[in-house]
């Protein structure tokens, strides 16, 4: 990934009618890496990705919600090897400096560790827009927009991931 989270450009085989595949990042500068930080910000709501501050926003375990975009340090996010040959990367809150976490039904910030539910990479979806992708963790599941409305305060997921219905599935980064 060249030390940057990159937005995904629609490649040829996605084009060619592929489902899904993951790919290594590259393409348009997408907002944030291991030097900067910038928001995930859900396709359908148009809300970011926030460390719920009810929770604790400094205690692993804190869920991560959908919410109004603030620019708060809650919902900014950057990326960090996580060290494996398969090009993942953990996804490392600015407030607290804990790793997006999704080993559990629910996600939520835990300290950075070498596990499979923080090694996070993007995943292509065939005729999804330009610049979104699917956020695929080391255990093959998906950050998940799990209420249908939208919503602030709506707790995100992990779930399998959908290659038909993008429900709650597609982000950007900002």
């Amino acid at each position: 990934m060249n030390g940057r989270l990159r937005a995904i450009v629609i490649g040829a085989a996605v084009a060619a009618g592929a489902v899904a595949a993951l790919v290594p990042a590259t393409g348009a500068q997408a907002g944030f890496g291991p030097d900067q930080y910038g928001s995930i910000v859900n396709s359908a709501a148009r809300s970011c990705v926030d460390v719920r501050s009810e929770d604790g926003s400094d205690v692993d375990g804190a869920r991560v919600q959908n919410y109004h975009c603030t620019g708060s340090d809650e919902q900014q996010w950057n990326e960090r090897t996580t060290g494996r040959s398969d090009g993942s990367f953990f996804i490392v809150n600015k407030r607290s400096g804990k790793c997006l976490d999704g080993g559990e039904f629910w996600a939520k910030q835990w300290s950075c560790g070498p596990v499979s539910q923080q090694a996070w990479r993007l995943r292509a979806i065939a005729g999804a827009p330009v610049g979104t992708f699917q956020l695929v963790n080391g255990f093959g599941k998906c950050l998940t927009l799990t209420s249908g409305n939208g919503a602030d305060h709506q707790i995100m997921s992990v779930d399998t991931c959908r290659n038909d219905a993008w429900y709650g599935q597609l982000f950007e980064v900002y």
